[in-house]
């Protein structure tokens, strides 16, 4: 719809509008402001791929689906904040090379982080695991070269890591239960 439309800096959607489609902002390399309505529950695959000018999101109740790639490559999308949210399919590489991403807040009863869902997010400093995750993906966290600190609660459901979940790295330096 809107795909490489470089000259969109804001963007505040209808608030009844339930779904993006896929690729629909892929490349507004100048969106830096977003606003998510309360009706949406879906977000597709691309959906706002590559915009590099996007800082901050904060996610609706009532999302539930956010495709593959759909905010991958947004490089200066420093802050992503899940807390409204109760739970949502995170699709592969969702957030994947957000490298000045520092701040993020997972929903409450996220089950699942899919594979390479937030690789490349390099300025991850910390992060708390929900208590309903039960499964890591492979290389979920891969490259997030500064993440250091990783959170798991002592009631944790988590039941698998996949392969290489943390990438490369060493092991976080600190984990608390």
């Amino acid at each position: 719809a809107f795909s490489r439309c470089s000259a969109l800096v804001e963007l505040t959607l209808p608030t009844a509008l339930t779904s993006i489609g896929a690729g629909a902002f892929e490349q507004c390399t100048s969106l830096a402001e977003l606003t998510l309505p309360a009706a949406l529950t879906s977000i597709g695959d691309d959906a706002f791929y590559g915009c590099s000018s996007l800082t901050s999101l904060t996610f609706p109740a009532s999302v539930v689906t956010i495709g593959c790639y759909a905010f991958g490559s947004c490089s200066s999308l420093t802050n992503v904040d899940f807390s409204a949210v109760t739970d949502a399919n995170i699709g592969r590489l969702a957030f994947a090379d957000c490298e000045r991403l520092a701040k993020l807040t997972l929903p409450a009863a996220l089950s699942r982080i899919d594979e390479r869902t937030f690789s490349g997010c390099s300025a991850l400093v910390e992060l708390t695991l929900p208590t309903a995750l039960t499964s890591i993906g492979t290389r979920a966290f891969s490259d997030c070269t500064s993440l250091t600190t990783l959170i798991v609660p002592a009631a944790s459901q988590l039941a698998h890591v996949g392969e290489e979940a943390q990438g490369h790295l060493d092991a976080p330096t600190e984990t608390r239960l």
